[in-house]
C-alpha cells in the first residue's frame, strides 16, 4: 500500500529543495511488506528530493535530521510521536523548519567591557545576508 503525504520545508530549508517550500510526495509499499515509517521519508528526501549531494548535509546529520530542524508530524513535535520510527499515513503533515538563522554580532571597539552590537544580519548556517 502506497502513503500520500505533504512535506513541508520552512525557516530556509527550501532553498535545498529548488525553493519550493510545500510538497506532495507518495512512497510506495515496502517489497517486505513492513509499514512505511518517517526513516523511509528521510531516505526518500535525501536520496531524491534533495538535487545537489553536497546539500545533504544541511538537512541531515548522522544519518539522521540535523540537531536545529525542527521536524513537526501533524503539528506535533516528533519526539512525541517516535521520532523515525512514526508509521507514516495517509493525509500526514511532515514539516521541517529550520532553526539555524541566527543574527551574528561583534563587539563595539573602543569599549572597555565588550558591548555586543548588531554589525550586520547574516544566517547561521549559510552565511548570506539576511533582510531585515
Amino acid at each position: 500500500m502506497s502513503v500520500d503525504i505533504k512535506v513541508e520545508f520552512l525557516g530556509g530549508l527550501d532553498v535545498i529543495f529548488e525553493s519550493e517550500r510545500y510538497h506532495k510526495v507518495k512512497l510506495n509499499e515496502k517489497d517486505d511488506g513492513s509499514p512505511l515509517i518517517l526513516r523511509d521519508l528521510i531516505h526518500h528526501i535525501s536520496t531524491k528530493m534533495i538535487k545537489d549531494e553536497k546539500d545533504v548535509c544541511v538537512f541531515l546529520e548522522n544519518g539522521t535530521i540535523r540537531p536545529g530542524i525542527l521536524t513537526l508530524i501533524n503539528d506535533a513535535d516528533w519526539e512525541l510521536e517516535g521520532e523515525e520510527e512514526y508509521e507514516l499515513e495517509s493525509g500526514d503533515v511532515i514539516s521541517f523548519t529550520s532553526t539555524l538563522h541566527d543574527l551574528f554580532y561583534v563587539s563595539k571597539l573602543g569599549q572597555s567591557a565588550p558591548e555586543k552590537t548588531l554589525a550586520r544580519p547574516i544566517c547561521g548556517w549559510c552565511k548570506c545576508d539576511i533582510e531585515m
